[in-house]
């Protein structure tokens, strides 16, 4: 007599079909949090657009003045924060400029709040067609990379604010290249500051900063096409106090350990130093931008040597290595 066995499916199959529920639940669940990922990525990735916008019709103006003035030396400087308080705005250089015996000169600096080399990367086609005489570079942004992660959680908190409390969403492109909130020492809202800790702390999140960075090659590749085009150019190191620079470069370094001596042994860019290579702390109403008295310095050695170049004998360009 036979009996009848349960028409069960296979133990294979039905682990099969417990994994396949299993995998349908847990997207049906996490579906909503890839979308949100994706879409809050994506709004990351096109964040700094406006920047790039902005500074592309700033350089076709530039092209445009440069093209109505004859005898106009165009000279670009790209750059952080530091640069934007060490300088005065382009009238402001091209009238110091005037005093060292340069009448024209067409000055254009780009600065972005949060500078790497990436950042000044998508104006590069421009920046070539413009033809500059002298193109001035950061040091930092040969050896400066922006954290992805940190970046994006900031990027976050701009986005909660936008829609949770109605701040702004889009950063004000204007103040980015002219604003100089940074307030005095003698400003009581200088007790309002963070303190060191926090400052190198924050700074530490939010950038790599390294004698070997990749950012280095980066730059070299701009450096080649620059020049290729005929544009002059020269990196500048911006001091910070000395306090900061030793907690975040080492005890007796005016700057990144090894990166003077890697751009000396791997580059052939001039590099522009001022005479006072590291700064008083009463220099700096913060602790990384100049206070306008010791701006007002910078920006005078600056422009003398802009003139300088600018009027002097042509340098021949000699490839990278």
């Amino acid at each position: 007599m036979r009996t009848t066995r349960p028409n069960h499916a296979p133990a294979p199959a039905r682990r099969r079909r417990q994994l396949i529920i299993a995998m349908a639940v847990a997207l049906l669940f996490a579906t909503p949090v890839l979308a949100g990922f994706g879409a809050t990525w994506v709004g990351y990735r096109l964040y700094d657009e406006p920047f790039v916008f902005f500074n592309q019709n700033r350089i076709a103006a530039m092209a445009d003045r440069a093209w109505r003035t004859p005898g106009t030396a165009v000279v670009v400087a790209l750059g952080g924060s530091r640069l934007r308080h060490a300088t005065p705005d382009e009238g402001g250089m091209a009238e110091l400029a005037a005093r060292h015996g340069l009448p024209r000169l067409g000055f254009l600096r780009i600065v972005h709040d949060s500078a790497d080399i990436g950042a000044f990367e998508p104006l590069l086609d421009r920046l070539v067609a413009l033809k500059p005489a002298l193109v001035l570079l950061d040091l930092d942004l040969m050896f400066r990379e922006r954290r992805a992660l940190a970046t994006y959680r900031a990027y976050l908190d701009v986005l909660y604010g936008a829609l949770a409390e109605g701040r702004a969403y889009l950063p004000d492109q204007v103040a980015m290249q002219y604003a100089r909130p940074c307030p005095r020492r003698d400003d009581p809202a200088w007790a309002a500051q963070a303190d060191l800790d926090t400052f190198l702390e924050q700074a530490n999140a939010a950038a790599n900063v390294r004698a070997d960075s990749p950012a280095f090659a980066r730059v070299q590749a701009m450096v080649a096409r620059l020049r290729a085009a005929g544009a002059r150019v020269a990196l500048l190191p911006i001091a910070g106090p000395r306090a900061v620079e030793e907690r975040v470069y080492g005890a007796g370094n005016a700057y990144l350990p090894g990166a003077l001596a890697r751009v000396r042994a791997e580059t052939d860019p001039e590099v522009w130093r001022a005479p006072a290579a590291g700064g008083d702390e009463a220099d700096f109403c913060d602790f990384a931008h100049m206070v306008p008295e010791a701006a007002a310095v910078y920006a005078d050695w600056l422009a003398g040597r802009i003139a300088a170049a600018i009027s002097g004998p042509a340098v021949e360009a000699v490839s990278l290595k």
